[in-house]
């Protein structure tokens, strides 16, 4: 799978639940989206009690509140950790070959 954000992250979630062997392959860093295409002062526009991963509840102090890029990308990450999903950073993908058994291959 390719990208470590909220898309590549949830869907390895239910993978890993279901005993799926997979790896989440991300160029740069988790959540490298929410880091460096934007601003500073970006919020959320869910309220922080919907803006969760799957398997999560929010229980912080604010539920009414929107969480900042900073504080999304710290959950992304640890949601990572507290699920041991199979992310590889640093790991940039160029291209998706068929192999002869018909499963998609990333050649590396």
């Amino acid at each position: 799978m390719v990208g470590a954000g909220q898309g590549g992250l949830g869907v390895s979630y239910y993978l890993a639940r279901a005993g799926v062997a997979h790896r989440v392959l991300e160029r740069g860093r988790i959540g490298e989206c929410w880091r460096t295409q934007r601003w500073d002062a970006f919020l959320m526009n869910s309220v922080n009690a919907q803006t969760v991963m799957p398997g999560q509840r929010y229980a912080g102090p604010e539920p009414e509140g929107f969480m900042s890029q900073h504080g999304w990308v710290a959950l992304l990450e640890a949601f990572v950790e507290v699920n041991r999903l199979p992310v590889e950073t640093g790991s940039a993908v160029t291209g998706v070959a068929c192999a002869e058994s018909g499963r998609r291959r990333v050649p590396r």
